[in-house]
């Protein structure tokens, strides 16, 4: 979560507490201590996870288990051939969509072009 420039003057002007001087640190190995790196995020508004670039990971609900979901540990306890054909129908399925889709995009992208050409030409007449 990146704040800008004002934030980070504003925590430095804030974090006094560090008072080796800055070459100091560019000069030499050194880590933040625990205790450092709490004021730091404390000063920042940010947690430590977060300081530490640490992704958190995202907790899925425990809400009831959806159709397609069900549908699919069902068909896990058919025979492979049963399977196979279902797999088939979805592929045929999904692809049919896809293309659908393309479809809409180029209508509305030629739509877009007709309407600039009409736009360009109407403002040039004038």
């Amino acid at each position: 979560m990146r704040r800008g420039w004002p934030v980070a003057a504003a925590a430095c002007r804030q974090a006094r507490p560090f008072t080796t001087p800055y070459a100091y640190w560019e000069r030499h190995p050194v880590a933040l201590r625990p205790d450092q790196l709490e004021q730091l995020a404390a000063v920042l508004n940010i947690s430590v996870s977060d300081l530490m670039g640490e992704k958190e990971e995202k907790k899925r609900g425990t809400g009831p288990t959806g159709r397609m979901k069900q549908l699919f540990e069902q068909a896990n306890d058919l025979p492979r051939s049963q399977q196979q054909k279902i797999a088939a129908v979805l592929e045929a399925f999904i692809s049919q969509q896809r293309q659908r889709r393309k479809a809409k995009r180029r209508e509305f992208s030629h739509a877009f072009w007709l309407l600039s050409v009409f736009i360009l030409s109407e403002s040039t007449d004038r």
